[in-house]
């Protein structure tokens, strides 16, 4: 089950800039998780970020594509990929240092955290870039809010028949945002709606819910 989350949201084609000057149409998110829970990446790092982690490998060229793209060739065949705004470097905040924000070109993605929520600047003032990751989805625009527990994002660790994926390690679904006080893990939205979980938790090599993006 997806729903439209934006119109007229991602960039299909950006300028020298990284300023968008074509975009899809309809944005889609899944309502609840794939039926597998996977890990961001192999070992519990998340230098590279989202541009180079084994998850965006598998959704974008590897199992989870491939899985879609046997169940559903059309749509495969329809989805435009869209650039995505993400801090990639990873690694622990120094302070006063700023991180860059750079685009990847995505077919299936998971949501930043500033897609989801209005504002991270009243929790994590330091880590403005955060908020440089893409723009907050209209479907999400008055629902989801902070840190606070969202009834909208409430629940979708689970699969679409309410059970708990495949491998999954504890009740969270994974953002593409690095958590940006360490080296280690991930951004994740816990199973109470709550979109800035960044607890120990949020290992890069544990694996979580994925509730998959993609825009036609």
């Amino acid at each position: 089950e997806v729903r439209i989350v934006g119109i007229n949201h991602d960039a299909v084609e950006i300028d020298a800039q990284g300023n968008a000057t074509k975009t899809a149409g309809l944005t889609f998110m899944a309502v609840h998780s794939l039926p597998i829970a996977y890990q961001f990446n192999s070992t519990n790092t998340n230098v590279g970020g989202w541009e180079g982690s084994a998850l965006r490998t598998s959704m974008n060229s590897g199992d989870i594509w491939n899985t879609l793209a046997t169940a559903d060739p059309k749509l495969t065949g329809a989805i435009k990929p869209v650039y995505k705004k993400t801090s990639n470097e990873g690694g622990a905040y120094v302070e006063g240092v700023s991180k860059k924000v750079n685009d990847t070109q995505d077919k299936l993605w998971i949501p930043s955290h500033k897609e989801l929520a209005d504002s991270i600047l009243d929790f994590w003032p330091r880590y403005a870039w955060l908020n440089d990751e893409g723009k907050q989805y209209e479907f999400f625009k008055g629902k989801v809010t902070g840190w606070l527990e969202n009834t909208i994002l409430a629940g979708m660790d689970k699969t679409q028949n309410e059970s708990r994926p495949a491998r999954r390690a504890d009740e969270y679904w994974w953002e593409r945002s690095c958590t940006p006080s360490d080296t280690t893990s991930f951004l994740g939205c816990y199973c109470n709606g709550n979109p800035l979980r960044y607890v120990n938790d949020n290992h890069a090599n544990r694996a979580y819910g994925v509730v998959l993006g993609f825009s036609l």
